[in-house]
């Protein structure tokens, strides 16, 4: 799952980046473009990382740069009210899928956390102030965001079936292979009965030619 999730995450920001360049007809870069193109330099990273085999860290460190990503943007950004915090219900899906429940618990304290510090951001006018965040920017941001929802739902919902199917599978081929060995024990347990029947008959023949020389 990680390395589909990288991918998708890497093509993502990059169509985001293209369509934003092309919406704003401007090729200016701010703080969000910024993180956005450093965070797709530790997707190569840590892809790298998961193809040392080193899985479980590699699946910490992207769903936890996902979580800082998220929230990095939205404090730079219209904090809660921003439509990259969204993307922290996400990152409950990324722990799900990669790292099991106690992670989900983990990172749900982390996304509380961090809403608690973005509302007293807001609070204390720390936030950045910009422009009147308009329906085309907003709009583009959600298709980002839902994109990135329906291909997590796709491996959360596919996950569980593929691990069940391979699963039958592997049982059906046991049970195959059982019913073979069993066919091969009674073959030769029947083939033992006839070598001893066959034993028995030389035997009982041997005694016979025994008499029969000593007559």
């Amino acid at each position: 799952y990680a390395h589909w999730i990288m991918l998708t995450f890497i093509l993502i920001i990059v169509l985001y980046e293209v369509g934003t360049r092309i919406v704003r007809s401007s090729i200016e870069f701010d703080q969000i473009d910024l993180i956005l193109i450093g965070s797709t330099g530790l997707m190569l990273f840590n892809w790298g990382l998961l193809k040392t085999r080193w899985v479980r860290i590699s699946n910490v460190i992207l769903v936890t740069l996902v979580w800082v990503i998220t929230n990095l943007i939205s404090s730079t950004g219209y904090g809660i009210r921003d439509s990259a915090f969204l993307l922290n219900f996400i990152v409950i899906i990324f722990a799900s899928l990669l790292l099991g429940w106690q992670a989900i618990l983990g990172f749900g304290v982390l996304i509380f956390l961090s809403g608690i510090w973005l509302i007293s951001l807001e609070r204390n006018g720390l936030l950045p102030v910009l422009p009147v965040y308009t329906s085309v920017f907003y709009a583009q941001d959600l298709v980002a965001i839902f994109v990135l929802a329906l291909i997590s739902l796709y491996f959360l919902r596919t996950g569980p079936v593929s691990i069940l199917t391979r699963t039958r599978n592997i049982l059906h081929e046991l049970t195959v292979k059982n019913e073979a060995m069993n066919h091969i024990q009674t073959t030769l347990q029947a083939r033992s009965s006839e070598l001893e029947e066959i034993n028995l008959t030389n035997l009982h023949r041997a005694s016979q030619f025994e008499a029969i020389a000593q007559v």
